[in-house]
This record gives structure tokens, sequence and C-alpha cells, in this order.
């Protein structure tokens, strides 16, 4: 909870939507959608996994892969500073494997102050049924 709101990170299509409450109507169901990732959204039925979110103070980080232009996964995060009311312009691409030679997906995420921590799978190594661990953190 951020701001007086109650958070909750969806994804349907090729859209990451962070949708909130105000915290007097928690009880209701008066929930407002907002799209906050940038992909292509009239790619047809990308790949893509559920989002993460996190939330410090102002600050709500959502993390997700996607396939968007490639055809293979990559990690991206999307940042407000805000407690949601703006987001950066772009999303982040966090794995650093050149954009679409390997996949990296399946991220986690966890924040503490003005950081921010993220995990994900990445076959960069080539094998395919046992994929590393890779870990970035916000400087």
């Amino acid at each position: 909870m951020t701001t007086g709101r109650i958070l909750l990170a969806t994804l349907t299509a090729a859209a990451v939507l962070l949708t909130g409450c105000p915290e007097e109507q928690a009880g209701m169901p008066e929930w407002e959608d907002e799209r906050i990732d940038h992909g292509d959204e009239f790619e047809p039925e990308p790949e893509s996994s559920p989002p993460v979110l996190c939330v410090s103070g102002n600050f709500i980080y959502v993390a997700w892969h996607d396939d968007r232009s490639t055809g293979t996964n990559n990690v991206y995060l999307q940042v407000s500073q805000d407690g949601g009311d703006s987001w950066n312009g772009t999303d982040m691409r966090i794995n650093s494997n050149p954009h679409g030679d390997w996949t990296a997906e399946n991220p986690a995420l966890a924040c503490s102050a003005e950081k921010v921590y993220l995990l994900w799978e990445d076959d960069r190594d080539g094998d395919l049924k046992n994929k590393a661990i890779y870990y970035n953190m916000s400087s």
C-alpha cells in the first residue's frame, strides 16, 4: 500500500496493468486500470510472465518478462517515484545479455528505500534445461 491505495499488478495480453483502489473503497469493486508498460500492444499473443510488484514508500517497482520484437524473453522493469501517479517513459531492460540472443525470464523482485533488487532465470550459458540465476541491483 502506498499513498492510501491498494495496488495489484496484472498481465493482460501484451499489457502490464497496475490496478489501484483508494484505501477507503478497498471493500468495493471500484478499481481503475493503468497501463504501465511500453511494449507493442498490437503484437499478437506475445509470451509474457505475470508481473511482480514491490512497494517502498512512494516508490513502486514492477518487473516482468516479455518477448517484444525479438521472439526471446527479456526482463523489464517499470518504476514510479510518486506512488503510481506517473511512470518512467520507457521500460528498462534489466538483463545484460545481447538483445534477442538468450532467454531471460521469471523475475523476482525486492526493494528497500530507493533500491531495487532483481533475480531471474537465464539460459545464456546454452543449457536450456538448467538455467542459471542472475542478479541485478539499482545503483
